[in-house]
């Protein structure tokens, strides 16, 4: 076997693999006092490779393997405990003892003795809904954990309700019905314009479906629900076939493209989307969204081209770092307009990503003290 090494590693970068499945009991506390009250985990996920790429120049934190952990509180006192996903792919490799798949969401580059099994890195986050712990990526179905022992038990289908091949891993949950809302993206396979957005109950049972098509196949990584509407955002990083079969990304910029937002009412059908549209910019993630009955005012992480260097612009243009930079801004949608645009305003100027606020107050509004843009420093270089 030749000898296992990962390229271009220093194991100084955050993208150092670390390989290692940890059980640490009793976490030394260094400053402070954990409070005795505090009962539960709190949960990571994240990227870490268990073998070297098997492409070369391959995608480095979207690409990585999924590892889950958790700091486990209790009567004053922390444990910890990391555990990879078992997903089809990682125990296809670890039984092999090399990788086997290839470049980031193309499955013309994976080895043939691993054509069509389940590509998912299950790397992206992990939710606890209806007394189940689920570890996600949009590109398939959840993954069921044990939340103690952070065990895989495998992929879920939500008893056989679930028809689309895939779910987003930023589903959101209405605190106030304690329903579930998601979507699927290339719900039939890559590439494909199929959409697919569900609602489940309290107990994690689907009740409601409805497929529809996207404007243009792009990446949909995150979705905004309010009390009344649900809205799914198609930014112009673009998914086409023929680019996977040619070895080329799997997602490219393309700004000729404009935004669209698909706007239905909660457990809404396809007949009845509302489609709004703007120029090109990229949507990274949620912060939060409600309704006042006519109005839906989104807060999200919005940048002018999407900020990932590795997807590069469809013209064959250079990546700009400046048009790369998310800054969250609101969009306000006018349900009572006859028109087919919205509003967007700035919110906060600096720049920043992955915004995540206490998931007790999704779909309620969220109020900020008022602020002028000219006491912040100018980010825009």
């Amino acid at each position: 076997m030749s000898q296992i090494r990962f390229p271009h590693n220093d194991f100084n970068s955050f993208e150092a693999p670390m390989r290692a499945e940890v059980d640490i009991r009793g976490l030394e506390v260094i400053q402070g006092r954990v409070p005795e009250h505090l009962d539960g985990g709190f949960y990571r996920q994240l990227g870490d490779k268990q073998w070297p790429t098997y492409v070369e120049n391959d995608i480095g934190i979207m690409n990585e393997d999924g590892m889950t952990s958790v700091f486990r509180f209790h009567k004053g006192r922390v444990d910890y405990r990391s555990r990879y996903v078992r997903t089809p792919r990682f125990i296809a490799e670890e039984k092999a003892g090399r990788a086997l798949f290839g470049a980031y969401r193309n499955p013309f580059d994976d080895d043939p003795s691993v054509r069509g099994t389940n590509r998912t890195l299950a790397n992206v986050t992990t939710m606890a809904h209806g007394g189940r712990f689920m570890a996600l990526k949009e590109d398939s179905r959840p993954l069921l954990l044990d939340p103690y022992t952070l065990e895989t038990y495998g992929e879920y289908d939500f008893d056989g309700a679930l028809r689309a091949m895939t779910c987003t891993a930023h589903a959101k949950v209405d605190p106030q019905t304690g329903e579930m809302v998601f979507y699927a993206y290339c719900a039939k396979g890559p590439a494909t314009k199929d959409i697919a957005y569900y609602e489940t109950d309290a107990r994690g049972k689907i009740i409601h479906e409805t497929w529809f098509e996207a404007p243009y196949t792009c990446m949909v990584h995150d979705l905004m629900v309010t009390r009344n509407f649900v809205v799914i955002p198609f930014t112009p990083l673009r998914h086409e076939y023929e680019w996977l079969q040619r070895r080329e990304p799997a997602f490219k910029w393309d700004a000729s493209f404009p935004t669209c937002l698909a706007v239905l009412p909660r457990k809404g059908r396809a007949q009845q989307i509302r489609w709004f549209r703007a120029p090109a910019c990229f949507h990274g993630h949620v912060v939060g969204a409600w309704d006042d009955g006519r109005r839906i005012y989104a807060d999200n992480t919005v940048g002018q081209r999407a900020f990932f260097p590795f997807f590069p612009n469809v013209d064959g243009s250079p990546f700009n770092p400046a048009d790369a930079k998310p800054v969250v801004k609101r969009w306000i949608i006018d349900m009572g307009s006859s028109g087919d645009s919205y509003e967007e305003k700035p919110i906060f100027p600096y720049v920043g990503e992955l915004p995540r606020i206490d998931t007790r107050f999704e779909t309620r509004p969220i109020t900020m003290l008022p602020w002028r843009l000219s006491t912040f420093p100018n980010t825009s270089g």
